[in-house]
């Protein structure tokens, strides 16, 4: 079985005792953040055809510092918005979606800054 979290602190040590082996991940390097990023707007297809994103819009993406999972979900998010326009994903869908995202968890931790999960 295979647990991932980014909340360690929370473990009971219980549950820590009956952990084999723990990895950590540190964060994404810029080219594996590159790929991760890249791999997901080539699976970003809407039936009005690929992903539009350029050269200069996925540096910014790049530069976001999201993990893999929150690229997945952004990049998820950003394809159904672009479904139900009937249009191609977009820098703009996801732009969106990353912002929708960042007022959700600063509403929902109480308006705790979470600009470090999005910079």
């Amino acid at each position: 079985m295979f647990l991932t979290t980014n909340r360690i602190a929370e473990f009971d040590l219980a549950i820590l005792s009956r952990i084999h082996v723990m990895l950590r991940y540190g964060d994404l390097t810029k080219d594996a953040g590159k790929k991760v990023w890249e791999l997901f707007i080539r699976k970003a297809n809407t039936s009005q055809g690929p992903a539009n994103i350029s050269v200069a819009e996925l540096k910014l993406l790049v530069n976001s510092k999201l993990n893999g999972r929150q690229i997945k979900n952004v990049m998820a998010t950003a394809r159904a918005l672009a479904m139900k326009e009937k249009s191609r994903v977009c820098f703009s869908h996801v732009r969106k979606t990353v912002a929708a995202s960042k007022e959700f968890i600063a509403e929902f931790n109480g308006g705790v800054d979470v600009s470090c999960l999005y910079n």
